[in-house]
């Protein structure tokens, strides 16, 4: 039905399939195969009642491309199941697309396109609600999550729900995908849920009982990723200098799979073909800009633009950057509050009082390792990357 695709917006829908199906040509699935042997995988994809599945990873790791892996994989299985469970997806990309209105909006209507016989469901509901006084109630994120509710706990098959990028999310959507998740699980037998996330301290807190993989740096993994980036984008150059830009970037990427991407753009970009160029370029491999202004975004939406908060943030970084070994969540957290406190403060106990542990970890949680946050005096806070101690030093060294 025309109207309800207009009342849902159908262009985020399409804008979602899109951006699949990019993530489909950049994608090897040998680096992601590993997701479907995974004890945690196989326990959640067999057992009979609804389950959760959280995807964790570091800034770059590869995530959402292993959630696209995981969506067609579901796909392909449901292929020979009767009835055939559906499969619906979302990627929360920015502030925009993280919103619980936009998520709930777009899950509707991919379930709507799978099970057409519901549009006329969705139409009937959506006149009862305006008939009762709701406008709109395609824009409100409580109308929309009942309808969610209501028909998901009727649907005769298994349902598979795909969300990605939970760290996109502002807390308040966040908070709100999760009060649904909980509920519809609650009410639906033969419902299977994945997740994906960075892994900050909020985010652990709310997938406490869920079943986790974390997808770490692996040395095989990245060596295929490199390869497959190689040679889908750099396959006009030589053979010799194809394998000379694989073993440096294998060997350096440590679980980035976005710095490789980049770096290979680069290349691509400098048109380099012969051996000797491509070596000192190697030697040399500065990191590519539009890292930088990744970093740079991950720190104002962390920050909220808030100049405290980025000043608090730019110091926790600069502490580690230049750190011998992993700090202590306590270490970090006095020495910011010592580096951030004024000249009135000439305390300890006064510096005491501005250790504020859980708000460092939170603005600077994009760029960290994941940490146990039940061990505050455990020696494991350090940068993700070795990039991202370079950025720190090149763009805060003088403040």
């Amino acid at each position: 039905m025309y109207l309800v695709a207009t009342w849902l917006d159908s262009s985020k829908l399409m804008q979602q399939s899109y951006y699949h199906a990019q993530l489909r040509d950049i994608r090897n699935d040998e680096a992601c195969d590993f997701l479907l042997t995974s004890p945690n995988f196989t326990q959640w994809y067999n057992a009979p009642g609804s389950q959760q599945l959280a995807i964790l990873g570091e800034m770059g790791s590869g995530k959402t491309v292993a959630m696209a892996f995981l969506v067609d994989q579901l796909n392909q299985k449901s292929r020979y199941l009767l009835p055939r469970p559906k499969v619906c997806y979302y990627y929360c990309r920015d502030n925009e697309t993280g919103q619980a209105i936009h998520i709930f909006a777009a899950l509707v209507l991919a379930l709507l396109e799978q099970l057409s016989g519901l549009k006329k469901t969705f139409h009937d509901w959506y006149k009862e609600k305006q008939e009762s006084g709701v406008l709109n109630p395609a824009t409100s994120t409580r109308e929309l999550s009942e309808f969610l509710e209501k028909v998901v706990a009727t649907l005769d098959r298994l349902l598979f729900i795909v969300v990605d990028g939970l760290d996109e999310c502002d807390r308040a959507s966040r908070i709100t995908l999760f009060k649904l998740l909980e509920s519809v699980m609650k009410k639906t037998p033969r419902l299977k849920i994945v997740l994906s996330s960075r892994p900050g301290e909020e985010i652990m807190a709310q997938l406490e009982q869920t079943a986790i993989i974390y997808l770490r740096s692996d040395t095989h993994r990245d060596a295929v990723i490199v390869q497959h980036t190689v040679r889908n984008r750099l396959s006009h150059l030589p053979v010799d200098v194809q394998a000379l830009v694989i073993d440096n970037l294998s060997s350096l990427a440590q679980g980035s799979a976005i710095w490789m991407r980049m770096v290979v753009e680069r290349i691509e970009q400098k048109n380099i073909s012969a051996v000797g160029s491509m070596r000192r370029f190697l030697e040399h491999l500065p990191p590519p800009s539009q890292l930088s202004d990744l970093y740079v975004k991950l720190l104002s939406q962390g920050s909220l633009d808030d100049p405290e908060n980025q000043e608090l943030a730019i110091q926790a970084l600069k502490i580690l950057a230049i750190a011998c070994r992993p700090l202590s969540v306590e270490e970090l957290a006095w020495a910011v509050a010592l580096a951030m406190a004024s000249h009135d403060v000439d305390t300890v106990a006064a510096v005491a009082q501005r250790v504020d542990r859980k708000r460092v970890l939170n603005l600077i949680s994009p760029f960290i390792n994941r940490v146990d946050f039940k061990d505050t005096k455990k020696r494991q806070v350090q940068l993700v990357h070795q990039l991202v101690k370079e950025f720190t030093v090149r763009e805060w060294q003088g403040l």
